[in-house]
Order: structure tokens, then C-alpha cells, then sequence
């Protein structure tokens, strides 16, 4: 397997038609997704991310997440590696490979000097990022889209660089990312 990182603006179409191939099928229940990618033709919801994971075995790409940076600061300084779009292709799932790229994210995120790890799910896959490390958060995540405050209801934290009063702080408040969700 190789894992590799690259600056989601130095996509070439080639990567990105391959993307298309692995996420759209994934994402198709997603209100979200489905409507960035069919009204804009981008494969994220509303903030485009700065980076992306590629996993591919040999030549064949079976997996990606993207990285959204944000930073807030409000309770404190905060700098936030925005997960987002965790797909294994179909035949390659329940193999440990979504852990083993979350492991990946954490380390290069880490080296970015993020904070902390933020993601949002849906509950069938919330079992994955609690094996992970991932705690969940008690109060909402509140961001800013099209001037309206939506909210992100079931959200997990992952501490990168972040000691553990003030990641307990994030845990339990509500938190307002700004503009955008991923």
C-alpha cells in the first residue's frame, strides 16, 4: 500500500477523474455530496479541503480522505485538520485500511502544526473513529454557510498537539468553525 499526500489544487484531472470513480459511488447517499458534485462538479461539501490522502495498491487508487485547514479562536487558538470524504473502495473495507489512513492524517496533520482532528459522521460509522481515538463531542459544532448558523450534530474530536485540559474543553462545548463544513 501507498499513501500519498498532495495539495488538493495540484490535482491533476487524471487523479481527479479517479477520484470520481471511488468517492461518487461512495457518497451517493449524501444529500451534501451529491449536491456539490452534481451542481459544482467538486467532490467536497462546502469547504474546498487543502489537502488529500491518496491509498493506492500498486497503481490502483482504493481509497482517499480529504484535510480541511481551519483555524478558530474561540475557546483559544485553535488549528483544525478538517476531515473529510473517508472512502475505501468497496472490495478493500474491514481490512483496517480507513484506521491506517486516519493514523496517516494524524501524523501529517500533526506535522502541519494542527491541534487537533475534526470530523463529522453519520452513526453507522461512528464505531470506526471511536476505535481510532476519536472522542465525541457533547455539544454541537455550529458553522457558517450562505449567512444562515447550520450545525453538525454528531462530531468527533482526535488530539494532535493539544494537551488534555484543553482538549477536554473542546469536547465539551459547542464550537463555531467559521465559514463552511467539509
Amino acid at each position: 500500500m501507498r499513501y500519498v499526500f498532495k495539495l488538493e489544487n495540484k490535482i491533476s484531472s487524471f487523479e481527479f477523474s479517479r477520484l470520481e470513480d471511488l468517492l461518487v459511488p461512495l457518497f451517493s447517499f449524501s444529500y451534501h455530496f451529491s449536491k456539490s458534485y452534481h451542481g459544482n462538479h467538486v467532490l467536497y461539501f462546502s469547504s474546498k479541503p487543502k489537502w488529500r490522502l491518496f491509498l493506492y495498491d500498486k497503481n490502483t487508487l482504493i481509497g482517499s480522505l480529504s484535510i480541511v485547514e481551519r483555524k478558530i479562536h474561540t475557546p483559544f487558538q485553535l488549528s483544525i485538520a478538517g476531515i473529510g470524504n473517508l472512502g475505501i473502495k468497496p472490495s478493500y473495507q474491514a481490512k483496517g485500511l480507513a484506521m491506517s489512513m486516519l493514523e496517516h492524517a494524524h501524523h501529517f496533520a500533526k506535522k502541519q502544526g494542527m491541534n487537533i482532528s475534526l470530523l463529522f459522521c453519520i452513526p453507522e460509522k461512528s464505531n470506526l473513529y471511536v476505535k481510532t481515538g476519536y472522542a465525541k463531542l457533547e455539544r454541537p459544532v455550529f458553522y457558517e454557510d450562505n449567512s444562515e448558523t447550520k450545525m453538525e450534530l454528531l462530531s468527533y474530536a482526535y488530539p494532535l498537539s493539544i494537551d488534555k485540559k484543553k482538549f477536554d474543553q473542546i469536547v465539551n462545548r459547542e464550537l463555531n468553525i467559521g465559514k463552511g463544513s467539509w
